[in-house]
């Protein structure tokens, strides 16, 4: 396994290879495209260089299918036991893949949950989840100032979601542990407009948007709904079916939402077709405009997909939160039923996973794990942390795309109660 300086490691294309530290922490992965400032973080923890551990190339399974068959998508009812033909396993030694026992950070989560972040996404988690709460915040603010008619200034917006997009370059994966999908009434208006921009975001960065358009969409996914705090609390938090004239109501809420995003000074296209498009559907059953296929902005089919998603896993005044998983079968069910974009979705997953970082699943042997990182060539082979009934490590990491002997046969409730 060689050790490789620095100075080799392509920039700006996708690597090739695992990179990891001399303790067998995973500082990048392949797949994942390196900028120099990756590089200085890197430099910071580790002395000289990092260790190369090529990539096999998959045989058979999900990734051959999806080749063949472009349009398809994983089931999740069908996720225990997909496979295909076993892959050949690394060159590296498991131990320096997942086996040392200080290869995994373990990171508190700001809620209940508790986490096992990777090597270097654990060193960037903690800065990430201050910037999420500081975007709340100050996006609370920022609404509030728009609604009685006041001129925001633009750029404050810009430089939170400039700040996730440098989080989203060093690890996708960080979308998915920063957010917060409430199982109880703690969720807010805002907290979920911010979840969907760093979804949006990160998928759109995924499918190679430049990083001006995903910084707009993110902006535009962002103020999405902004225009839903003018729609009464009676409305908003109604357990039961809405009349006719409320859910008109609800319906113009996108128009209210362009009035209020254009007191921003230059706001750019892309955000106001997000704003304006991301509640239409692919079938022509949205609102406001009742705009299909082509007619939508693919941005906003992407907000669109992380809209639905962060909806799905939250709790609402009408039924509980249905949780990461959830929000997956949520979303498949609406690409199936011809309301989303099957590719946004498909990025989506890439990003994501059908077992979304952080949620819980029971393997085929009865272990009881939690999500580290989902699995891109894979979708239903995630890497996995074993979890005793504490909640705590029992074991190494898992990498369900190496270990052909186990699957995911089901999804688990988290062992902790929501707050």
């Amino acid at each position: 396994m060689p050790k490789i300086p620095f100075s080799q490691i392509p920039l700006n294309q996708p690597l090739q290879a695992d990179y990891f530290d001399d303790r067998g922490v995973l500082c990048f992965g392949a797949g994942q495209i390196v900028r120099y400032r990756h590089l200085r973080i890197a430099r910071a923890r580790a002395a000289g260089g990092l260790f190369v551990v090529e990539r096999p190339p998959a045989v058979g399974g999900e990734t051959s299918r999806r080749a063949a068959d472009p349009t398809a998508l994983p089931a999740p009812a069908g996720a225990a036991g997909v496979g295909g033909e076993p892959r050949p396993d690394a060159a590296a030694p498991t131990a320096v893949r997942f086996g040392l026992a200080d290869a995994w950070d373990l990171s508190n989560r700001s809620s209940s949950t508790t986490c096992h972040a990777p090597g270097l996404l654990a060193g960037a988690l903690e800065d990430c989840r201050r910037e999420y709460d500081a975007a709340v915040t100050g996006h609370a603010r920022l609404a509030a100032q728009l609604l009685v008619g006041r001129g925001a200034a633009l750029e404050r917006a810009r430089d939170r979601l400039a700040g996730f997009q440098r989080w989203i370059d060093i690890d996708p994966a960080l979308s998915s542990l920063v957010i917060q999908l409430p199982a109880g009434r703690g969720e807010t208006l805002y907290r979920h407009r911010v979840n969907v921009a760093m979804l949006t975001m990160t998928v759109a960065r995924h499918l190679g948007y430049p990083p001006g358009e995903v910084l707009e969409a993110g902006m535009g996914a962002m103020f999405h709904d902004v225009g839903m705090l003018e729609v009464p609390d009676s409305i908003r938090t109604d357990p039961g079916p809405l009349s006719a004239a409320s859910r008109r109501r609800v319906q113009l809420h996108p128009l209210r939402a362009i009035e209020a995003v254009k007191r921003f000074e230059k706001v750019s296209k892309i955000a106001l077709l997000v704003v304006c498009q991301m509640h239409e559907r692919m079938d022509g059953s949205g609102y406001p405009q009742g705009r299909s296929r082509d007619r939508i902005h693919p941005l906003a089919r992407v907000a669109a997909v992380a809209d639905v998603f962060v909806a799905a896993a939250s709790w609402r005044p009408y039924r509980p939160a249905r949780g990461p998983y959830g929000g997956i079968r949520t979303m498949l069910e609406d690409v199936r039923a011809g309301l989303l974009d099957g590719a946004a979705a498909r990025a989506f997953l890439d990003c994501v996973g059908v077992f979304p970082v952080g949620s819980f699943v029971r393997l085929c042997d009865g272990t009881v794990a939690q999500v580290l990182r989902s699995g891109r060539a894979e979708h239903t082979r995630p890497t996995v942390m074993p979890i005793d009934e504490r909640g705590q490590p029992a074991g190494d990491p898992i990498d369900l795309t190496h270990r052909r002997d186990r699957h995911v046969a089901g999804v688990v409730p988290s062992p902790w109660p929501a707050v």
